[in-house]
């Protein structure tokens, strides 16, 4: 591959900056993987394999994943919701569990 990224990532796209960061984090030997709104720019076909994916790579590598989102896809994976709205805080079920 020979292909460089400019300064501040000038020539790539929201949706490409959001891939490289997802790629960069799972990357890293870490147990827990943090993500802020990490498929915000992507489009819902891309978004959904992303999670889907992402979702067997936390089961085979038995990681933790502490998850920031507005929307729904990425909560399909999650099994403890904690939804926060106009600072009041409330539990969640799980999708496949409501």
């Amino acid at each position: 591959m020979d292909w460089r990224i400019h300064e501040s990532g000038k020539n790539v796209s929201g949706g490409q900056k959001q891939r490289i960061c997802l790629a960069r984090a799972l990357a890293k030997a870490s147990d827990v993987i943090v993500l802020d709104e990490a498929t915000t720019s992507l489009d819902r076909g891309l978004e959904r394999e992303i999670v889907k994916e992402l979702d067997r790579y936390l089961t085979k590598h038995h990681k933790l994943l502490l998850t920031i989102s507005h929307r729904p896809e990425i909560i399909t994976i999650c099994n403890k919701i904690i939804h926060l709205d106009k600072q009041v805080i409330e539990e969640r079920l799980p999708v496949d569990e409501a």
